[in-house]
């Protein structure tokens, strides 16, 4: 019979067993980094096999370096257009003229030049 109580005795001590702070430190810090083990799993699991059509298609195909000069694509985007104030634009007539350069007055409307362009034409 004492054998038996020793060995419950034991069994609860373990169970209710008072750590140190360096024990609970060290405890703490194994929890910690087997989450971080998991949660890196889980990410690298869910990465490679849960894919959309559109992702399995860029990766087949390579990327390529594109560089585009956004100024020198706004300047030939303006070349033709007027700006009338609020972010507005309105196309211009880009008729030449008889002194060579080009009319820089407003189409009319449903028209490609300016009304005394399109009396001309």
């Amino acid at each position: 019979m004492q054998t038996r109580s020793y060995e419950r005795s034991t069994q609860n001590n373990v169970q209710d067993r008072v750590y140190t702070r360096s024990q609970k430190k060290i405890q703490e810090e194994i929890r910690e980094e087997i989450q971080e083990k998991v949660c890196e799993r889980i990410q690298e699991t869910f990465q490679t096999r849960i894919q959309t059509r559109s992702q399995s298609q860029l990766n087949q195909f390579p990327l390529y370096a594109v560089e585009i000069d956004f100024d020198a694509a706004s300047e030939a985007w303006k070349k033709n257009k007027k700006t009338c104030g609020n972010g507005t634009y309105a196309y211009i007539c880009g008729k030449i003229t008889k002194s060579g350069s080009t009319c820089s007055k407003v189409r009319a409307t449903g028209c490609n030049y300016c009304k005394m362009h399109n009396k001309n034409n």
